[in-house]
């Protein structure tokens, strides 16, 4: 070819190629609703090629590329999996043309249903009633001793050096924890100065006041029942408890449970078979026994974690077997102005883990800033974690997003605490990695049948919910022993129920049943069908799981043919394929015409 005309060819050939890819085109939009006027989400909208599916606000929009004129054009509107006919659409459109089609009526020709699934377990008459806060025991004024401080010294410091240190800055050394090199002392002069001082130092890692520590549960002795309640569980109930002791899993006593906290009162019938008190240690009264003689926090978690069920006495709790190791690391004889020092909590996790424990409860928090924590005690955690030890720790009762410290830490295992509902309680902090029975006394009517029956009386708190968890993973290692800390945390949260819970890390209920035998989380099934014999027929095209909405458990199926219908929704706890002893279970029957839409609320409860 002559290269004259290659110049105007390919300036030919570009252009032709410009006008292909950017030539007239026409945007469309539109917005599709059903007969009653309702949005339609998920309607796939189709033109010469080109496709979109409708959004929440039942919303279409595309481009149609080179309209070089006025045309024809055949739009489909493909919803039959939404319970809709097929429907074509023909409209004229011009070149460069945007043009909004307005709202677009389909024809429902199944009917739709949806609601709110809620839960109604235990008593026919509870219902949220309010969100008061619990009010947390009295403590000191100050969040930490004046003068005390926890110094972190580099490895390469020896004793002597740490000595020579502290006298020339008029500190007084207190105590030195054995697998780290770290110090508790006290200083004469100005507090924050002295720790600022210490910070600046080079042989200095870190140092921080030794911050009060404090119990998260509330009594409820002063809720007099009306009457002696025996074994009253709806808790254990409520995390599959009994289903496991059915499976003759019932814990071992090889397993051993750290309790820190008030220590626990002895010559309990239901509880002195599950204590190992050679283990224990006191280190509020620094000697080797742990026992006290009257009520205490303390009793109530381990009475959760492993009083003996069926023995006529008192209650039940989660574990039959069990080895419950008292640290005393709290200092009051009762609830009222229970507290401890960070001190107290190092020494208490560095022998539980110099004792080989398995499971480590923290039901306490630190008086510590929000979003701070302790660089000492992520230490200790840290070394738990080596030593293949869990550590359970309840998320705090202020109502807050965000867990308290230590169950804010990254390898705690945060518990939250619901109440009969299995809604979190209205004093739970969120955000946390599991939830538990921690009682709520603040439902409708207020009853201490909504809080929990301990050892030591009606209580409620995140304490108590902390119990639980620690007591299922006591019954997980049992019959799973060489499950690491990690795999103890994954196994407990992904087989958990998954009510769909308004948080942001999307917790479930801890499962004892489904965290022993491994099944993968449960969840809120709602569908159309019939039941026999125990087992269902679906007879709608669509099942569907409930969904967060507006902090609501809702539901939506597209697709019921006309007709009288039972509309059921359904937690298979144990898997099994059937409706069976302790699944939640509810149903409804209606009437439904074509095209109807009916909101039909469900409400769980326990089948038996």
């Amino acid at each position: 070819m002559n290269k004259k005309y290659i110049l105007p060819i390919s300036f030919l050939l570009l252009t032709l190629l410009l006008t292909a890819c950017f030539g007239p085109r026409v945007h469309i939009t539109g917005q599709i609703v059903d007969q009653n006027g309702r949005l339609v989400e998920g309607i796939n909208v189709i033109c010469k090629g080109s496709t979109d599916r409708t959004d929440s606000s039942g919303r279409f929009s595309f481009t149609i590329e080179s309209v070089d004129y006025p045309t024809d054009v055949n739009i489909t509107f493909e919803g039959s999996k939404l319970g809709f006919e097929t429907s074509t659409r023909s409209i004229r459109i011009e070149p460069d043309e945007d043009r909004n089609m307005g709202k677009v009526t389909l024809q429902r020709v199944k009917a739709l249903i949806y609601g709110e699934v809620t839960g109604n377990f235990f008593d026919q008459s509870m219902q949220p009633m309010n969100t008061e806060q619990v009010e947390l025991p009295t403590r000191p004024n100050l969040p930490y001793p004046e003068g005390e401080i926890i110094v972190k010294f580099k490895d390469s410091v020896q004793t002597q050096g740490i000595n020579t240190l502290s006298a020339n800055m008029n500190l007084e050394v207190v105590k030195k924890f054995s697998k780290m090199n770290i110090f508790t002392v006290r200083a004469a002069g100005d507090m924050d100065q002295t720790i600022q001082s210490l910070k600046e130092r080079p042989d200095v890692e870190y140092a921080e006041p030794n911050y009060y520590i404090y119990p998260l549960s509330v009594e409820t002795d002063q809720i007099t029942p009306s009457g002696y309640v025996s074994n009253y569980t709806w808790n254990l109930e409520a995390i599959n408890v009994p289903l496991t002791w059915t499976h003759e899993e019932t814990g071992s006593r090889s397993v051993t449970v750290a309790v820190l906290d008030t220590g626990i009162e002895r010559n309990l019938s239901d509880l002195e078979y599950n204590i190992d008190w050679e283990l224990g240690y006191d280190f509020v009264d620094n000697d080797d026994d742990p026992s006290v003689w009257w009520e205490t926090h303390g009793t109530q978690v381990a009475s959760i974690i492993g009083a003996r069920p069926d023995n006529g006495y008192g209650i039940d709790g989660v574990n039959q077997q069990v080895s419950i190791v008292p640290i005393r690391i709290l200092n009051s004889v009762n609830n009222d102005g229970v507290y401890g020092k960070t001190t107290d909590l190092l020494l208490g996790m560095e022998h539980a883990i110099n004792m080989g424990v398995d499971i480590i409860n923290l039901s306490i928090a630190m008086d510590i800033p929000i979003y701070s924590d302790s660089q000492a005690v992520n230490e200790m955690i840290d070394l738990a974690e080596r030593s293949g030890v869990l550590i359970v720790a309840a998320a705090g009762n202020d109502g807050d997003s965000t867990p308290v410290y230590p169950a804010s830490h990254s390898r705690v295992l945060s518990v939250g605490a619901v109440g009969p509902t299995l809604q979190p309680a209205s004093y739970t902090n969120r955000g946390v990695d599991i939830y538990a029975p921690g009682g709520d006394y603040y439902l409708y009517p207020a009853s201490q049948y909504n809080t929990i029956k301990t050892l030591e009386g009606w209580a409620q708190g995140t304490s108590i919910a902390s119990a639980h968890v620690a007591g299922v993973a006591a019954l997980l290692k049992a019959s799973s022993p060489y499950l690491s800390p990690a795999e103890m945390r994954y196994r407990l949260t992904d087989t958990s129920l998954q009510f769909p819970y308004d948080d942001i890390s999307n917790p479930g209920l801890v499962d004892a049943y489904r965290a022993i035998t491994n099944i993968e989380h449960g969840r809120i099934a709602v569908f159309v069908g019939h039941e026999e014999s125990n087992y269902f027929r679906y007879e709608s095209e669509e099942s569907t799981y409930t969904y967060i909405q507006s902090g609501k458990n809702m539901y939506q199926i597209s697709t019921v043919p006309p007709g009288w219908h039972w509309v059921y929704a359904w937690v298979d706890r144990d898997a099994d394929g059937r409706l069976s002893y302790y699944d939640y279970y509810a149903e409804e029957h209606v009437y439904l015409d074509e095209g109807d839409q009916q909101r039909i609320d469900l409400q769980l409860r326990t089948w038996y």
